[in-house]
């Protein structure tokens, strides 16, 4: 997606994101992925799906040949 501003694991919005980076806190998290099961990765800096669902239902979808 473009035009959304920053869009990260600190949250939505480049406030979220220097918010984070002023206070020296870090996105990264223990995650699972309980689908896969043979997945080695154990931690990652994942968006929170409600804040991706609210991304997603604000965004305004446009269409260009």
């Amino acid at each position: 997606m473009t035009g959304q501003g920053a869009v990260s694991a600190c949250g939505i919005g480049a406030g979220a994101l220097w918010r984070a980076v002023r206070e020296g806190r870090t996105a990264i998290r223990e995650v699972s992925f309980p689908r896969i099961p043979r997945q080695s990765i154990s931690k990652a800096a994942r968006i929170a799906d409600e804040d991706f669902e609210n991304l997603l239902r604000n965004a305004h979808v446009r269409f260009q040949d």
